[in-house]
C-alpha cells in the first residue's frame, strides 16, 4: 500500500487523480481554463506548423536530388550569400 489506510478504499492511479483533478478545475473556473488552453494553442500552433513545412521542404529537396539538378549556381560577395546578377544569368544561361 502506499500509506493509505483500507478504509480510504481501493488505491487510485496518480495519473486518474490528476485527470480527476484537473476536469473538477475546469469546471469550478472555466474562463481561466479557456484562457489557458487558448494560451498553450498559441505556443504550440507555430512549433506544430514550423515543423509541417520543414517536412514539406525536406520532401521537396529530395525529390528535387531524385531527379537530379540540371545546374546550380550561387552567388558570394563578400564571403556571404548573394543573389546573381542579371549579367551573370543570361552567360549561365
Amino acid at each position: 500500500m502506499s500509506g493509505r489506510d483500507a478504509a480510504d478504499g481501493p488505491e487510485r492511479h496518480p495519473i486518474r487523480e490528476i485527470a480527476r483533478s484537473a476536469m473538477l478545475a475546469a469546471a469550478l473556473h472555466p474562463f481561466r481554463s479557456g484562457v489557458i488552453l487558448a494560451a498553450v494553442a498559441a505556443m504550440l500552433l507555430p512549433l506544430v506548423a514550423a515543423a509541417a513545412m520543414g517536412r514539406g521542404l525536406e520532401a521537396q529537396a529530395r525529390q528535387s536530388v531524385a531527379a537530379g539538378a540540371d545546374i546550380h549556381v550561387t552567388g558570394e560577395r563578400f564571403g556571404r550569400a548573394a543573389p546573381i546578377p542579371p549579367a551573370a544569368v543570361a552567360a549561365v544561361a
